[in-house]
């Protein structure tokens, strides 16, 4: 079956057996995926999917239910169930209804490619063979795991109040690790985003092969040391992710959750951080002109010279705050493509932009008598609600005059990410795309680098 004729079908079975509304959210996608083991390609896959979500009201009582789909049949047991479901349900006092849809306020971004929608297992063997081969040939150290995933993903989307919307991308996601393969162990990791088969294999394996060499001759940071702090991207935009991403999210905003609650219009970061939520820029993946309820989407200014403009919202915290959605509810994900039909619609930035500097990150850092640059933590993560840290160092180099003098590991980096936000000490030009946020590195004051006594 083609997904507009699916669409139809749900939702003519779910307003025929009684429901007032109902919404079908219908994708197909082709997966090809690519395991490495021991610097060796462990396994090939390549994966079909068609499946179906439905959601139905009767009155505020809402149902849903999802299924793959291999037969007609199983498109109205999807349909009953979600039904039953409603039937059962206790009344959901914020339901106001399902999207009404509207034509798009942005021209279709150039998120599909044939290279990728086409792309056959050898290529992509070639592809993870070239930079395990360009990481070891750097020097002594091998890779114990690599994914590189592609997928090709289709999308129709249809409600009772008349919105109906398609999309399609494609989808490129990597991610490699590296160790030293003797003497001390030193570890590396690269991650890559893109619609495109646009990555550089060498330049991926030989940052892989310097990361874990860099880690393996980090010596153990001692003492304590407040001076700028800079984080790479990769890094940086988890913290970012896991701070600004919770605060601005209208579910966390609704409950009261949000540490930017009541903020709207203040200044919440210094004057030179600005962040747009960019759903026309071709870099990032979850780029569409509707979202996965089908409401447009349209360029917004999250933060713009420090002050807080907007926050995100899906249909449903629109209704419980009693405005209008922003089309940012997704079902989509940036890492994977496989049964994205039982993922419930979620609050999620398009493509977070982070606005870069002027500066490339070596030239920006000489500027600085002194000054720790973050090469990699254990994990990234802020405490969403207080902004607190207190991150593992993996690898940080101690720079002066942007020389390197150290190199160090087994340290914390501690304080307050919403307060260092606010302190920014300069910005880089070199953003990198990671998942569906694009950010550069950032140096921070306020944050302090703890050691062994």
């Amino acid at each position: 079956m083609y997904l507009n004729d699916v669409v139809e079908k749900a939702l003519r079975k779910a307003l025929l057996e009684g429901a007032e509304q109902a919404e079908v959210f219908t994708v197909k996608s082709r997966t090809l995926s690519l395991y490495i083991e021991d610097s060796k390609v462990k396994n090939l896959e390549e994966k079909f999917d068609v499946g179906i979500s439905v959601r139905v009201a009767d009155g505020k009582k809402l149902g849903e239910a999802s299924s793959t789909i291999a037969s007609p049949e199983q498109v109205d047991v999807c349909t009953d169930s979600a039904i039953k479901a409603a039937r059962v349900s206790e009344p959901d006092a914020f339901f106001q209804g399902f999207g009404l849809g509207g034509e798009a306020v942005i021209s279709r971004p150039h998120v599909w490619d044939e290279e990728v929608a086409n792309l056959d297992t050898k290529k992509l063997s070639s592809k993870g063979v070239e930079i395990v081969d360009a990481c070891i040939g750097v020097g002594d150290v091998k890779i114990p795991r690599g994914l590189i995933r592609t997928a090709s993903i289709e999308t129709e989307i249809g409600n009772s109040n008349g919105m109906s919307t398609t999309h399609r991308s494609t989808m490129v996601y990597l991610h490699f690790t590296s160790m030293t393969s003797s003497g001390v162990a030193g570890e590396g990791e690269e991650s890559f985003f893109s619609t495109k088969l646009d990555m550089d294999t060498s330049a991926i394996g030989t940052s892989l092969a310097q990361g874990a060499m860099n880690s393996a001759r980090a010596v153990t940071f001692k003492g304590r040391s407040e001076v700028p702090v800079f984080i790479q991207a990769a890094s940086l935009a988890e913290m970012f992710k896991t701070s600004v991403g919770f605060s601005i999210d209208s579910e966390n905003v609704n409950r009261m959750r949000s540490a930017w609650v009541g903020k709207m219009g203040n200044e919440v970061a210094s004057p030179s951080i600005s962040i747009v939520d960019d759903p026309t820029d071709p870099r990032g993946i979850l780029c569409t002109t509707h979202d996965d309820e089908g409401t447009p989407t349209c360029k917004r200014n999250i933060v713009e010279d420090g002050v807080l403009k907007s926050i995100l919202f899906d249909g449903y915290n629109a209704s419980m705050a009693g405005v209008r959605s922003t089309g940012n509810g997704l079902r989509r994900t940036e890492r994977d493509s496989q049964s994205l039909y039982q993922l419930p619609v979620h609050v999620s930035p398009i493509n977070m932009v982070v606005q870069p500097g002027s500066k490339d990150r070596d030239e920006l850092i000489s500027t600085f008598d002194r000054a720790v640059l973050i090469e990699r933590f254990a994990w990234p993560q802020v405490n969403p609600i207080t902004g607190a840290i207190g991150l593992e160092v993996r690898c940080a180099h101690i720079m002066e005059r942007g020389e390197i003098v150290e190199t160090v590991k087994h340290a914390l980096l501690t304080g307050n990410f919403y307060e260092s936000l606010k302190k920014v000490v300069g910005i880089a030009n070199d953003q990198k795309v990671q998942g569906s946020w694009i950010v550069p590195t950032i140096g921070f004051d306020g944050m302090e680098l703890v050691g062994n006594p």
